[in-house]
């Protein structure tokens, strides 16, 4: 007589291990379209506060923000087709604290957030049409015993990705729409930093692998329209440095690694667009000053971060 009980039992405890090792996986699918205006405005008049004072007017016409553990496949789809607007009028003064004010426009923005030593898909793909993207600020600031920061940022397509173990992420943005940011500001009478910007992006994809193991990174960015950012602005006074900036930038691509990361990346960037950045500043009686127009049509930085995690 034969016996296969030892080896039937076997099979089984194999099977069972190989089921209970095995992870499922899990699918994320984000579809949105937005045909219609979005709009965004505060309007403030602040005065003799002893603390912080911030401030903030943001338009998002579509967002999307998806994060997990373990194998995952995500799917991402934006598609704009209205204006999206935001914007600030704000007059501060006699402040004992810091002073922010912050508008921001954005068109198409995504967050995909992975963890786990697995395998996992990225696929983010977002258009912008005909629409216009604006961010408009107007500042006064006076009498301000802190720092102040003072932000227009219009940004039409926007994509941020981080994971672990083996990742791969396609992104392919299209943008054809009008992204202006404007920051307008009197800033005198500060006992700290000074801090101005004027950002206006066309398509901008951050992408982290630092703690992967494995990355394949397919990234596409086409620009057609022109992103221009704007900044007039007169600062006196301040005890601290000064920094201005407006920066203009059609198709950015951020990505980093880690020591260990092995990495496949393309990228294909096309801008077609104008991309104008224009700083008009005054400076007087400052600590130090650092003034910036920056115009770049298409912008690709692929680091390895070293030292360990």
């Amino acid at each position: 007589m034969t016996h296969n009980i030892g080896v039937t039992s076997l099979a089984a405890a194999a099977a069972l291990m190989l089921a209970s090792g095995a992870q499922a996986q899990s699918t994320a699918t984000s579809n949105q379209k937005n045909t219609a205006t979005v709009r965004a405005q505060l309007n403030a008049v602040v005065n003799d506060v002893n603390g912080n004072v911030s401030q903030t007017s943001a338009a998002i016409s579509n967002s999307a923000t998806i994060s997990g553990a373990g194998p995952t496949t995500v799917r991402n789809l934006q598609d704009s087709w209205g204006s999206t607007s935001a914007a600030l009028s704000s007059n501060v003064a006699d402040v004992n604290g810091d002073v922010a004010a912050t508008a921001a426009a954005l068109g198409n923005s995504a967050t995909v957030t992975l963890d786990g030593n697995v395998v996992s898909k990225v696929a983010n793909t977002q258009y912008t049409h005909r629409g216009q993207f604006l961010a408009d600020a107007n500042l006064k600031v006076a009498d301000i015993d802190g720092a102040v920061n003072g932000t227009a940022a219009a940004i039409a397509n926007s994509f941020t990705a981080s994971g672990e173990g083996a990742m791969t992420v396609t992104n392919a943005q299209y943008f054809n729409g009008d992204s202006r940011a404007v920051l307008n500001a009197t800033v005198q009478d500060v006992s700290d930093k000074v801090n101005l910007t004027s950002a206006a992006l066309a398509n901008s994809a951050t992408i982290d692998l630092q703690g992967a193991g494995k990355g394949t990174v397919t990234n596409t960015q086409m620009s057609g329209y022109d992103p221009t950012a704007t900044l007039s602005a007169t600062i006196a006074d301040v005890d601290g440095a000064v920094s201005a900036t407006s920066a203009a930038i059609s198709n950015s691509l951020t990505l980093n690694t880690g020591p260990n990361t092995m990495l496949t990346a393309s990228s294909v960037q096309d801008n077609k667009a104008l991309t104008q950045a224009i700083s008009n500043v005054t400076v007087r009686s400052v600590e130090s000053a650092s003034l910036t127009a920056a115009a770049i049509g298409n912008s690709a930085t692929i680091s390895r971060v070293t030292g360990g995690l």
